[in-house]
């Protein structure tokens, strides 16, 4: 419990001005960072007004005859239970951690470069100074909005790969302090920013996305139950039983924290009610458990101040291995479970609704992208995009979604929020992962045998660049995105991080020696052009590339080189020899030569010979028909 006193000491004038980092965690993967500059007044209450005018938030004090205490922050307000409240930080450099402030805000003064935060006291902060940027869960955050202020990557440079040695991955990363987490049928896996294996449990083993919040990570499993490990070593914590059910799938819906609180949907397997289930993050005890009269598959609930709101996948026929309605949305009361409202549609939702400005987003598999009132469910538009069970990624008034059954053609939409399409992009398959938005990029993959990620431009929607995991497989798995990174899976069992240092290489006569990832674009620089060399394919003994200029795939071996004629001059002007392959990490050695010979000197003589002869024949054929005119 934080008491400002209500009096705050002012600084001697003439002070010169510094600057200070304020950081706000809601508790739910929301998390602002403000970086204030002060003069005369520079207590800790002065920096967090000055920082909540920046972010566009309310500051909400209650004033008592002893001071004033901070009761909500950006609309959310500590509840009268006091089951939590707003906890004023301190950021401990030499510590490298967090810390509760001894000291009132209003009486603390504070110095150039200081850090302090404020985090409902349920939580432990998601970031600090060094991190400042977290993807916490399945669609970032508890209101599943998809976006991130932190940047993404503006070029497809693998940073690492990780082979899980399991395939099939639908699940999306989470990471927060610098570790990433991600899960499928071989296990929970959790690495550092290096992509080095930290630890691993082969106990829990399901398909659908981990969350982390305070050093713990919760995840579904294949058996029915919800586990929570230790974000440090990867032990279980505990374990809650959420579907009796589960069937080949388990837990098919990843959860949702809010503060002290987590949200996730059964599934039932046999063709009976699924249901919508609070639990505490403490024990895993059921704090209320409401049926629904469907099956919640895919989507992952949504989180308000009040409410929350959850796709319907329908009842499942395990014979048929079809679904039949009731399918749409559902609203429930947040403190006690109770239905609130049910929107019908006439397809499955797999989709997680997210919320933005009263407004309930989300698709379905009959085709249309849907606009609710959050308050009413009330439908204020539907626009066809075709079969999805992409999740909406929303900021400002833009909304981002793809659509496509497996296998199928996909389209890759942006809209506003009155219904209207601003523009459309067209990929290799359908999407049916989630979009990702980070700074002025929007990321996502399709979901077909050569899955593909994808990077454009959010506002235009003009191709940034594209990424093709090997092998080829089916990509379900949505990107999560932080620090410049983008993490995503695929169903050939490996984990991705792109966003490394792009390769770029001057070409000479001395030969320039790199090592690079398949699939990533190589920018070459020879005799003044510039070219995009890319690994297409690999094995142990051959490497196949692609360079822009040149016609055809070009089949390299193990130790050979092959000169090329990469400008159409006539002329091999470029000798590229490989020197390695690396199938662990997929990388190869290979070395780049400048080149100025004429290209096979037989291949050229027989072409002269073939246009003598014609030429000959030619004439021979003149010389004829002019005697029998004769």
């Amino acid at each position: 419990m934080i008491f400002l006193p209500s009096i705050s000491p002012i600084s001697s004038e003439g002070d010169s001005e510094i600057n200070v980092s304020v950081m706000i965690d809601f508790g739910n993967g929301i998390v602002e960072w403000s970086d204030v500059s002060l003069d005369s007044n520079r207590t800790a209450l002065k920096t967090t007004e000055k920082a909540c005018e920046q972010l566009g938030f309310d500051l909400n004090l209650e004033w008592f005859s002893f001071g004033a205490f901070v009761k909500g922050i950006g609309g959310v307000d500590s509840p009268d239970d006091w089951s939590w409240f707003w906890s004023f930080l301190l950021w401990n450099n030499s510590m490298a951690e967090w810390e509760g402030a001894s000291e009132g805000a209003s009486s603390l003064e504070l110095q150039e470069g200081e850090i302090i935060g404020w985090c409902p006291s349920s939580s432990e902060p998601m970031t600090d100074s060094n991190d400042r940027y977290a993807w916490a869960g399945f669609r970032h955050d508890s209101l599943n909005l998809g976006y991130t202020k932190s940047q993404g990557p503006d070029t497809n440079a693998v940073s690492w790969i990780y082979d899980t040695g399991v395939i099939e991955m639908a699940a999306s990363p989470a990471i927060a302090h610098n570790k990433v987490v991600i899960n499928n049928y071989g296990g929970v896996f959790c690495l550092n920013d290096e992509g080095e294996l930290l630890w691993k449990n082969e106990e829990v083993v399901g398909g659908f996305s981990p969350a982390i919040a305070d050093e713990l990570v919760y995840v579904g499993g294949k058996d029915g139950y919800l586990y929570c490990l230790n974000f440090t070593n990867g032990e279980i914590i505990w374990s809650t039983l959420i579907t009796s059910n589960p069937g080949q799938s388990g837990v098919t819906s990843s959860p949702t924290v809010d503060k002290n609180r987590i949200y996730v949907g059964a599934f039932n397997f046999n063709g009976g009610f699924g249901a919508l289930l609070c639990l505490d993050t403490e024990g895993g005890q059921v704090i209320w458990e409401s049926p629904i009269f469907s099956s919640i598959y895919f989507s992952s609930p949504c989180v308000t101040k009040d409410k929350v709101y959850v796709g319907l996948m329908g009842l499942y026929n395990s014979s048929t291995l079809k679904w039949k309605e009731p399918y749409g949305v559902s609203c429930l009361d947040k403190e006690h479970g109770d239905e609130l409202w049910y929107f019908p549609v006439n397809g499955s939702v797999g989709s997680s609704p997210v919320v933005l400005d009263s407004k309930v987003l989300f698709t379905s598999k009959d085709g249309y992208l849907y606009c609710l009132k959050a308050e009413n469910g009330i439908l204020l538009w539907k626009k066809y995009i075709g079969s999805s069970v992409s999740s909406p990624a929303v900021s400002g008034d833009k909304i981002f979604v793809g659509s496509g059954e497996m296998s199928l053609e996909g389209k890759f939409y942006c809209l506003d929020l009155n219904e209207n399409i601003l523009w459309e992009f067209i990929p290799n398959g359908a999407v049916q992962s989630s979009p990702a938005l980070a700074g002025d990029c929007v990321y996502f993959s399709t979901n077909v045998q050569n899955g593909t990620i994808y990077c454009l431009n959010r506002h235009k929607g003009l191709l940034v660049w594209q990424y093709r995991p090997l092998p080829e497989q089916y990509i379900i798995s949505s990107p999560s995105v932080v620090n410049g990174k983008l993490y995503i899976g695929s169903d050939n069992g490996i984990l991705y991080c792109l966003g490394g240092n792009p390769t770029n290489v001057t070409v000479g006569e001395t030969g320039s020696t790199k090592t690079i990832h398949v699939g990533e674009d190589v920018k070459l620089l020879h005799k003044g052009a510039e070219y995009i060399l890319t690994i297409t394919n690999f094995d142990a003994n051959t490497v196949t590339l692609e360079i822009d200029s040149y016609a055809q795939p070009i089949q390299i071996e193990v130790g050979e080189t092959k000169k090329l004629d990469i400008d159409g001059n006539g002329k091999n002007d470029l000798a590229i020899t490989i020197n390695s392959v690396d199938t662990s990490s997929q990388t190869v050695s290979l070395t780049l030569t400048a080149e100025d010979e004429p290209q096979d000197d037989s291949l050229y003589l027989l072409y002269v010979l073939i246009i003598i002869i014609v030429v000959i024949i030619i004439i021979l054929s003149i010389v004829v028909i002019k005697k029998r005119r004769k």
